[in-house]
């Protein structure tokens, strides 16, 4: 090549150094595409003496110039007559170009060889190979990182559990030691949290042999009945039932055993297991009782599969035809097959599998069940068994005159030979017929005085005096029932409580009849009442009370005081009964008020309202009351702040105290906490939440400059 030639090459736009610098630009767009036309040798001008430029001294040359390797990679890509064949020269320039490439490939940046590929064609914009790379790297240490956690990072027990207990990850291999694994149930049993103690059970049930796993259990019941649950809920039963035969525990196993035989919706299905589970599971000589009662169980159904295929089609029972079956008896309970017996199959002979008196032999059900069932049974299909036809079909043998007189009966018994079915004739006839036939109730009270039973007697006839709607003639039956019935000294007490509701009805009809007119009382102009006060509840007076009549002197009819005097209200009730009645008609009474109303009189009075001056608080109300619930019913009444923080300064608890004026925004009472603790910045902190210059912010800004702080 000339001297022109090569001036000119290195003086075109594409290869001057200035495009050059910028190729290894990485914000140029400009590159770098030589071309073996403009940059060739000729072999003429290669025999020149003169004017020309030998092949080594151009290497040469050319590499005291470059400044990357893509130069010596396109020098020796892209001129044909360096590479060709059997030329030294080319030979050397090619290798010399490669060494340089080599050397020159360490000091590039990514994005130059990036660069020169993607304009080349030799690789896409992004770097395929070094994001492989990254990813490997990337994988590479998460493998190591996991592997070093969790095969050679032990964490003490107690902070792995309490990382289950708050749901962060956690791992348990690295736990291999028996003891470690032991220690780790240890510590979820002592946190009584159930996922904590499951997943420690599982990780020893999972990585140890079944004998251990079973003698450690065996000393930790509270484990063993979670795993049990566990596997109820995975419906694992037949693991569950041999993990508790394994413990031992041959009664939850034998109960989980019938769980699961009479949960089964076939009756056929349902009858082989109870068969099968009395068979395996109920043959401890430990549960004869409970093996007794499925032997019932399976009896019984037994009989009702009898029953119910003989009467699905059976048109020749006036009874099944008459009253249609609703539904099944399969599946049934005791008494109820016995009440369906009762219906359908009254007169069947006992050798039939649906008489009454097979079946109640057959399960020895108790007296008393069996004749208030069978009546009931028999009223239902409009047939009343008389007292006598009761004592035949229960086999016992009373001497009883029955004569039939109008509607009524009359009874001439033996006192000495009443035995448990005329009591228990009585006690039903009083349920089933008391209200259609009031008339009946003077038979059996006879009946009753008759066998002695002055307290059975005296409560029916109580009943009886408050079954009246009209208020007057319920008052007069009360009073006629005190002076006949409750005259026993053995009803003394039953009498007190009735005198007690004669003198609340007679109170109650006095306030009525003055409250219904009455324009004075500011209090049932502004809250109307919603009904009558007559025939309700002592408390619910005492809250009626309350709402219209706190200050009323104690002679008036309506007056709190007088009445919680005259029944002797214990005193949480009537607290709590004030309370709530106060604040119905937006009227919140202090602590001491209260403890001066509840005391007024009386050496207890008046230490309770010393006390209270001089102490600041309520002793009664504190006591009694829980404070807690009474600060939660005034805020919710929308009580005022000074009247929560009252209550709230009750507390004992500071803690308790901050929270119940947080979370009720009573500020008062959190400033007071804040200035007991002597907390200076908690109090800082709280005062941005007080509106500036409200009485508890002055209060705030008074405390810090005065209180001496520890903070």
């Amino acid at each position: 090549m000339s001297r022109a030639e090569n001036e000119a090459y290195w003086g075109a736009t594409d290869t001057a150094p200035q495009a050059l610098d910028n190729f290894f630009d990485e914000d140029c767009e400009v590159t770098w595409t030589g071309t073996s036309s403009n940059f060739q040798f000729s072999k003429q001008s290669s025999h020149s003496s003169s004017g020309n430029i030998s092949t080594t001294s151009s290497v040469g040359a050319l590499a005291n110039n470059l400044s990357s390797t893509s130069i010596a990679d396109n020098i020796t890509h892209s001129t044909h007559d360096w590479n060709s064949e059997g030329t030294s020269s080319g030979r050397l320039a090619k290798g010399f170009g490669k060494a340089i490439g080599e050397k020159l490939d360490s000091f590039k940046p990514p994005s130059v060889s990036i660069k020169w590929n993607a304009s080349q064609g030799q690789g896409s914009a992004s770097c395929l190979q070094c994001s492989a790379k990254d990813e490997e790297i990337v994988q590479l240490k998460r493998r190591l990182e996991n592997s070093y956690s969790r095969y050679n990072l032990t964490l003490p027990p107690d902070d792995t559990v309490n990382r289950i207990v708050l749901g962060q990850p956690y791992s348990l291999e690295s736990y291999r030691s028996h003891e470690d694994k032991c220690s780790l149930i240890d510590v979820a049993l002592s946190t009584m949290d159930g996922g904590a103690i499951l997943a420690t059970v599982l990780h020893m049930k999972n990585t140890v042999k079944k004998n251990l796993f079973i003698k450690e259990m065996q000393t930790r019941s509270h484990a063993a009945q979670v795993y049990v649950h566990y596997l109820k809920q995975r419906h694992s039963f037949a693991e569950a039932i041999d993990f508790l035969g394994l413990l031992g525990k041959n009664e939850e196993a034998a109960i989980l055993t019938y769980h699961m035989a009479v949960t089964s919706k076939d009756t056929a299905t349902k009858l082989a297991n109870l068969k099968k589970a009395l068979q395996t599971s109920f043959s401890d000589p430990g549960l004869s009782h409970e093996a007794k009662m499925v032997k019932d169980h399976i009896q019984l159904l037994e009989r009702q599969i009898l029953i119910d295929e003989a009467d699905a089609h059976d048109q020749s029972n006036p009874m099944l035809v008459e009253y249609p079956r609703v539904s099944s008896i399969t599946d049934k309970s005791l008494l109820t097959t016995l009440f369906y017996c009762s219906m359908y199959h009254w007169d069947a002979p006992e050798s039939h599998p649906a008489s009454p008196t097979a079946l109640r032999k057959a399960h020895g059900i108790p007296e008393r069940q069996v004749l208030w069932t069978v009546i009931r049974g028999r009223a239902r299909v409009n047939h009343w068994p008389l007292p006598n036809d009761l004592d035949s079909w229960m086999g016992n043998k009373v001497r009883r005159d029955v004569k039939l007189v109008g509607c009524k009966w009359s009874y001439v018994c033996d006192v000495s030979y009443s035995g448990i079915t005329l009591i228990i004739f009585v006690s039903v006839i009083s349920y089933v017929f008391v209200v259609e036939h009031l008339d009946n109730c003077k038979l059996i009270l006879s009946i009753l005085g008759l066998l002695g039973k002055n307290e059975e007697a005296a409560i029916l006839t109580y009943h009886m005096a408050v079954t009246s709607k009209d208020t007057a003639t319920k008052l007069a039956n009360l009073k006629k029932a005190l002076q006949t019935s409750f005259s026993d000294p053995g009803l003394s007490h039953e009498a007190k409580m009735v005198k007690d509701h004669i003198q609340l009805l007679e109170r109650q009809i006095l306030i009525d009849e003055a409250d219904a007119h009455d324009q004075s009382n500011p209090m049932l102009v502004e809250y109307p009442r919603v009904s009558s006060i007559t025939d309700k509840s002592l408390l619910t007076t005492l809250f009626y009370c309350s709402m219209y009549h706190w200050d009323a002197p104690e002679s008036h009819p309506a007056s709190p005081t007088a009445l919680r005097k005259a029944h002797g209200i214990p005193e949480r009730q009537v607290l709590w009964t004030v309370i709530r009645g106060r604040a119905r008609v937006n009227h919140w009474p202090l602590p001491n008020d209260l403890d001066s109303w509840m005391g007024n009189k009386g050496l207890r009075g008046a230490l309770g309202s010393l006390t209270s001056a001089f102490t600041g608080s309520s002793r009664l109300v504190k006591n009694v009351l829980p404070v807690e619930q009474v600060v939660h019913t005034l805020a919710a009444s929308n009580a005022p702040s000074n009247v929560l923080a009252a209550y709230i300064a009750l507390l004992d608890s500071m803690d308790t105290r901050l929270k119940l004026a947080v979370n009720h925004k009573c500020h008062q009472a959190a400033v007071e906490v804040f200035i007991a603790q002597k907390d200076r910045e908690a109090l800082e902190k709280y005062m941005k939440e007080i509106p500036a210059g409200s009485p508890e912010y002055i209060k705030a800004e008074s405390a810090l400059k005065t209180v001496r702080w520890k903070n």
